[in-house]
């Protein structure tokens, strides 16, 4: 079918319109003229064109007006909310098309009181219908108590049955009108983050009728600053495989939550200070557990709940490094060869040693302040741990860590990773090695390497081996000849195995 003047079927028409919709069309005058249906529209102007702008969408591209509802709906994918709302105001019928559009009512936050901000927040639940919500309310200061107890926690009661993801950011002193607002089913619910915003109180008014104790698909909880108590734990967590238990001050944890969440695969404590409250059916359900990953970074009180909690089957534990004492017990359950992993974020490094042989994983976590001291704990570095070491990996930014190993006697391999525009951090003492076989160095992006910077680096890194040792390069490039390395390293293309 032709297009009039526009070379090409209708379908090519719509597709080369959509980038001039979606503000990505390159600048250039046009004329496009189109017959549908025996009725022919025309459209001038420039390729500047964005939905953004409803001014220009309005005045120049009037014909836009006539697209399809699946072509306009498939246009708003890609806008936010607020773009969504500007787009609208060109015609009743975009208006019509963006409230219907599920940008406008599948996902909504509230994160103020004013009257506009809780009309667009009524409007946006009643444009989905009895469809599924995703509800975040971040309401950390509370000006207008009234507002809050009148309509948003009125509003989430009556929506609960359709909300499947409810994120809560609440004052803490709104605790007991909040869980009353949640005493009824969520049938389609599936995630739950709660947190009660003070630094130095928790509330013990979690109620055990939670959810109307009807919320079936829910696997993911993460509560902080309220408290759990083993006679009243909700059976709406009963089917819970992920739970964050969070706190800002001192807190018991009951080990009945165990036998209480059989599903549990996933557990993070996170505080202050944690006490246990112990069950006497802990060991008895023990084999009843599908707990795969322990996370325990509490600063007073972890060494308690590892010693108690049963942990020598659990895949993944990961513990603060300063806690010398659960180090200890943890790494006692790695058998046979172990690997290490040294990696780092913003705001963390992670320590990771894996039993080859097992698959056991403990993780230890510190602040990046551990990686300038290039030492660990005693018992991260002990002998009876680092004797088994096959392979050690560590990302740039953490290698003077691997000074903190004085010598690995069985490490074959040494993998280092190179970030995003990252170099070499030399470590300050060299590591000894005697069974090294392969260093792999690695780089996402393909960078280039003087041949004299590499060898200065493995010189400084490692001591001197009575082998020559294969240095594999992944992503990254020899700026020069790969002989000027000399007899004591062989360079290679291929990673090490």
């Amino acid at each position: 079918m032709s297009t009039g003047a526009y070379p090409g079927t209708l379908f090519d028409y719509y597709v080369d319109i959509i980038p001039f919709l979606a503000g990505r069309a390159a600048s250039a005058a046009m004329e496009l003229v189109a017959n549908t249906g025996g009725r022919q529209w025309q459209m001038t102007g420039t390729a500047n064109f964005d939905v953004r702008t409803p001014l220009l969408a309005m005045y120049r591209h009037q014909g836009t007006r006539a697209l399809p509802v699946e072509l306009l709906s498939t246009v708003f994918d890609a806008l936010s909310v607020r773009e969504l709302v500007t787009a609208s105001h060109v015609s009743s019928f975009w208006r019509a098309v963006a409230c219907r559009h599920q940008s406008y009512w599948r996902k909504i936050r509230l994160a103020t009181l004013s009257t506009s901000a809780l009309d667009f927040f009524h409007a946006r639940l009643d444009a989905g219908s009895a469809r599924s919500v995703t509800v975040d309310i971040c309401l950390h200061e509370v000006e207008f108590p009234a507002g809050m107890r009148s309509v948003v926690l009125p509003a989430i009661s009556r929506n609960l049955y359709r909300i499947d993801k409810l994120y809560l950011r609440i004052e803490i002193s709104f605790d007991v009108d909040l869980f009353r607002a949640l005493e009824y089913p969520a049938p389609r619910l599936d995630t739950l983050d709660l947190i009660l915003c003070h630094e130095t109180r928790s509330s013990d008014a979690l109620p055990a009728n939670l959810f109307a104790s009807h919320a079936p698909k829910l696997q993911d909880v993460r509560v902080l600053n309220a408290q759990l108590f083993a006679e009243r734990l909700p059976p709406a967590f009963s089917a819970v495989a992920k739970l964050r238990y969070c706190f800002n001050q001192a807190q018991s944890f009951p080990t009945a939550l165990f036998q209480h969440c059989k599903r549990l695969q996933s557990l993070t404590i996170y505080g202050r200070y944690c006490t246990l409250s112990c069950d006497d059916l802990l060991a008895a359900s023990v084999d009843d557990w599908q707990l795969k990953s322990v996370e325990v970074a509490v600063f007073t009180g972890s060494f308690d709940l590892i010693r108690h909690i049963p942990c020598a089957n659990i895949a993944n534990i990961s513990v603060a490094v300063h806690d010398e004492l659960s180090a200890a017990l943890l790494l006692a359950h790695l058998h046979g060869s172990v690997e290490i992993r040294l990696h780092d974020t913003p705001h963390s490094v992670f320590i990771e040693y894996t039993s080859l042989d097992t698959g056991l994983q403990r993780t230890f976590l510190c602040a990046p302040e551990q990686v300038a001291l290039a030492c660990l704990p005693p018992a991260l570095s002990a002998s009876s741990i680092v004797s088994r070491v096959a392979a050690i990996i560590c990302t740039s930014g953490c290698t003077p860590l691997l000074s903190a190993f004085n010598e690995l006697q069985s490490c074959t391999r040494l993998a280092i990773s190179l970030a995003d525009g990252d170099s070499f951090y030399v470590p300050p003492r060299p590591i000894s090695l005697p069974a090294l076989e392969c260093i792999e160095i690695s780089s996402p992006d393909a960078v280039r390497m003087r041949p004299p910077d590499l060898l200065a680096f493995l010189e400084v890194a490692v001591l001197p081996v009575s082998r020559a040792v294969r240095v594999a390069l992944i992503g990254i490039a020899l700026d020069g000849e790969p002989s000027t390395l000399g007899d004591q390293f062989i360079v290679s293309q291929t990673a090490c195995t």
